[in-house]
């Protein structure tokens, strides 16, 4: 199979490596930062209340289009 020809691929985002692929990775960015003070943010509520229900958290993202993806 071809990319981005027969399959697309998306990844998640590594920096410095996702551009120098053949074809260059459409990747999902985040920042760690964010990530990291979330599941503290996450883990004191746990702590708190260890009968608190979990929940989805959607945290920003950017979507990095790249040579890997095609419109259908």
């Amino acid at each position: 199979k071809r990319v981005p020809d027969d399959i697309s691929v998306i990844t998640a985002e590594v920096p410095g490596l996702s551009e120098w692929m053949s074809p260059p990775n459409t990747t999902i960015s985040q920042s760690v930062s964010q990530i990291s003070g979330a599941v503290a943010l996450l883990l004191a509520e746990l702590l708190k209340n260890p009968g608190l229900t979990l929940q989805n958290r959607i945290l920003p993202y950017n979507l990095i289009d790249r040579s890997s993806t095609r419109r259908i």
